[in-house]
């Protein structure tokens, strides 16, 4: 198994470390969330002081919010390791389109050019 991951490691380097980087990055979204509603002790009467714009997008209640900051970090880590894999297609098509665009106009030089490659080959 550790074989395995070394060598998918070794030939995706990038993708390896921005993984690394987005779960460091989800666990300090997760505990610090964590804290925050245990420092707090979150009560109904702190829903009166969250913007409107997270109420609306909560929903009103306690539980939503708390829901709502331990679902975040989540989100994130599913977000971003989606957004890896999309890159990594994109990039392979970006490539391949480019490598066309490169065939596409060497063919059409040639094209344009066939009289004077036939005065060359005699």
């Amino acid at each position: 198994m550790l074989r395995i991951i070394k060598s998918v490691s070794l030939t995706y380097p990038q993708q390896t470390l921005l993984v690394i980087l987005n779960s460091a990055f989800f666990i300090w979204m997760q505990e610090s969330s964590r804290q925050v509603i245990k420092a707090l002790g979150l009560s109904e009467s702190h829903q009166d002081y969250l913007p409107d714009w997270i109420t609306t997008l909560v929903g009103s209640g306690v539980e939503n919010f708390r829901s709502f900051l331990e679902a975040s970090s989540w989100a994130w880590l599913v977000a971003t390791i989606s957004l890896i894999f999309i890159w990594r297609f994109i990039s392979r098509l970006f490539r391949l389109l480019l490598l066309g665009i490169i065939i596409g106009v060497a063919l059409w030089l040639i094209w344009q050019n066939q009289e004077i490659l036939r005065q060359l080959a005699f």
